[in-house]
C-alpha cells in the first residue's frame, strides 16, 4: 500500500480508533468498580456523556454498555456511571486512575505486537495511532481542569485528573464523607445525615457539594438540622463556578 493510501486509510479509521480507544478507558473504569463496590448496576457510555436514546445496548450481569452510533459527532466522548461508592475510600482512586492506565497498557501491548509480529504497515500504523490517540487520552485526563463536563440529564462530572486531585486535596473531609455516602447508600438515610453533620470544618469539593444537595433535598431530617449543611454545600459550589470562570 502506497503512502498516501495508508494516511487516507489512517484518517477514515481514526473516528473508530478512537471509539475503542473510549472503550478500553471506560471499561478502565468500570471493571474496578465492578469488584471494588457495591453497585448493583455499572453503566458505560461511548460517543455521549450519558445518553441512552438512540443507543446500542450490550449487557452482561451488572454491566451495561450504551454505544451511540454516530462516529464523528461526540466520538470520543465517554463515561461510567455506578450506583454506589467503592467499599473503602483508597479503591476510589483505583477505580478512576484504572482508565488512563487501561488505555495506555493496552495500546503499549499493541504496539509492541505489532513492532514484534512484523505485522503489515497498516496494522503497525494503526496500533501507532492507537498510542498515540492512549497518550492525549492520558494527558487531557489526568490534567486536573476546573471545567466540568456537562452530562446528559442535567447533571456535572469532572475529568479524572479534577477528581484524583479533589480526593487528594480534599481527604480530611473526603473521608468522613465517604462513610456517610456509605450509609445513605446502605438505606441508612438518617445515618448518613448524621455523619455529614460532623464532617470537619474546611472547603468542601464541588462533586461533594452536588452529592451533599441530593441527600438534603430527600432528607425526612428537619430543616434547621440541615440548614448550615447546604449552606455550607452552596457556598462551595458557588467558590468553584468562580474559581471555574477566572
Amino acid at each position: 500500500m502506497s503512502a498516501a493510501g495508508l494516511y487516507l486509510l489512517l484518517l477514515l479509521a481514526y473516528p473508530l480508533i478512537q471509539s475503542l480507544t473510549t472503550l478500553v478507558h471506560e471499561l478502565g473504569h468500570a471493571l474496578p468498580a465492578l469488584w471494588l463496590s457495591p453497585s448493583d448496576k455499572v453503566e458505560v457510555y461511548i460517543n455521549s456523556y450519558g445518553k441512552k436514546e438512540g443507543a446500542f445496548r450490550f449487557r452482561a450481569g451488572r454491566l451495561t454498555l450504551f454505544y451511540q452510533p454516530s462516529l464523528w459527532k461526540g466520538f470520543g466522548r465517554g463515561l461510567t456511571r455506578y450506583d454506589r461508592p467503592a467499599r473503602r475510600y483508597a479503591y476510589r482512586y483505583c477505580i478512576i486512575a484504572g482508565g488512563v492506565l487501561s488505555t495506555l497498557l493496552t495500546a503499549g501491548v499493541l504496539l509492541l505486537i505489532a513492532r514484534q509480529a512484523h505485522l503489515a504497515d497498516a496494522w503497525q500504523a494503526a496500533a501507532i495511532v492507537f498510542f498515540a490517540a492512549a497518550i492525549v487520552d492520558l494527558v487531557l485526563n489526568l490534567l486536573p481542569s476546573a471545567r466540568t463536563i456537562p452530562v446528559y440529564g442535567g447533571q456535572v462530572a469532572d475529568n479524572d485528573g479534577q477528581r484524583l486531585w479533589q480526593l487528594w486535596a480534599f481527604r480530611r473531609i473526603e473521608q468522613p464523607l465517604h462513610r456517610a455516602q456509605a450509609a445513605y447508600y446502605a438505606g441508612q438515610r438518617q445515618q448518613a445525615v448524621h455523619f455529614l453533620q460532623d464532617l470537619p470544618p474546611g472547603r468542601l469539593s464541588p462533586e461533594a457539594c452536588r452529592w451533599i444537595l441530593t441527600v438534603a433535598e430527600g432528607s425526612e431530617a428537619p430543616a434547621s438540622q440541615l440548614a448550615v449543611l447546604i449552606r455550607r454545600a452552596k457556598e462551595g459550589l458557588s467558590r468553584a463556578h468562580e474559581s471555574s470562570a477566572q
